[in-house]
């Protein structure tokens, strides 16, 4: 094994094992690299809420909501 890698056991359901087998073979890689690339993005922290662009438009209208008969059904 390599310095700094760790072994870990999981369990998966069997719809989540049969999709991560066809998204493994379709891209060439094994099951596990393609586990340690899920992990490794699911565990990157989330960018500020600053750096994103369409931040600024959040409360950028100020208006009273429509009810929603008149906004779905038009009355």
């Amino acid at each position: 094994m390599m310095m700094g890698v760790k072994r870990l056991q999981i369990m998966l359901e069997d719809d989540a094992y049969q999709a991560l087998d066809v998204q493994a073979a379709k891209i060439h890689v094994s099951k596990a690299s393609l586990v340690r690339d899920y992990v490794r993005r699911g565990l990157q922290p989330l960018p500020a809420l600053a750096e994103d662009p369409l931040a600024s438009l959040s409360g950028s209208s100020e208006f009273e909501p429509a009810g929603i008969d008149e906004t779905v059904y038009g009355h």
